[in-house]
């Protein structure tokens, strides 16, 4: 596969094709938003590359794995924290790995970039930052690339919230897969529509006692919870 001229292979044509499939389904649905997301293994620059090649029909968001450097002698995540604080975002982190759940406050800032390379591919980069974390715990930072802008506190809370949906998502097809074993079952492609559309009653269960298990410590879900969040005055 090749994109703005660059040879892509491997793991990346995977990434790059799963955004190509979200575009076509974008097409085809004019009136539904559809927004691709990915965590840091998705940081390709081919990947970026492609979607402006094929107009953004979809929206995207990464988590960025690669601290670039920019022109100049600034690097991507230098670039980003150097930036003035637009906002601010509070929710409950789910426990994980011997961890409890507990509350993050993270200071939420935007700057756009343009990547380095050939294609010279300008975008919006966001960083949430946690504040405030509690003594021997690692803070909770994230940088984000985007698609879209981000120029208010408000935006940039939705795209936070839209690398946080992952989390619900990745819980989702590990109970299709695990608990409800759907790819051992080898369902025709009938069978297979028809399993996806009574699967969420299936395992909704199993996912409110995965929820409720991450919050076992007491600290309320964001189904329980609104987020709250408010621009720097």
């Amino acid at each position: 596969m090749q994109t703005a001229g660059v040879a892509v292979s491997g793991k990346s044509v995977r990434w790059i094709e799963s955004y190509e499939i979200v575009a076509e389904q974008a097409r085809a649905l004019p009136d539904t938003r559809l927004v691709y997301v990915a965590d840091r293994e998705g940081d390709i620059a081919a990947l970026m590359q492609r979607t402006q090649e094929l107009g953004e029909p979809a929206d995207w968001l990464m988590r960025s794995q690669h601290n670039r450097a920019l022109k100049g002698e600034a690097s991507l995540w230098e670039t980003a924290h150097a930036s003035e604080v637009v906002g601010h975002i509070s929710f409950v982190l789910p426990g994980r790995s011997g961890q409890k759940a507990r509350e993050v406050r993270q200071e939420l800032r935007s700057q756009r970039i343009t990547l380095p390379g050939r294609a010279g591919v300008t975008l919006p980069c966001v960083e949430a930052y946690e504040v405030d974390a509690p003594a021997g715990v690692k803070p909770v930072i994230w940088r984000l690339v985007t698609n879209r802008e981000a120029g208010d506190a408000h935006a940039l809370i939705e795209l936070v919230d839209w690398y946080r949906a992952r989390w619900e998502i990745e819980m989702f097809f590990n109970v299709l897969k695990s608990a409800c074993r759907v790819e051992a079952l080898q369902l025709s492609a009938s069978e297979v529509e028809t399993s996806i559309r009574v699967a969420p009653c299936v395992s909704s269960s199993v996912v409110s006692r995965s929820i409720s298990s991450a919050t076992s410590s007491g600290v309320p879900s964001d189904s329980q919870r609104r987020i709250a969040a408010a621009p720097v005055s």
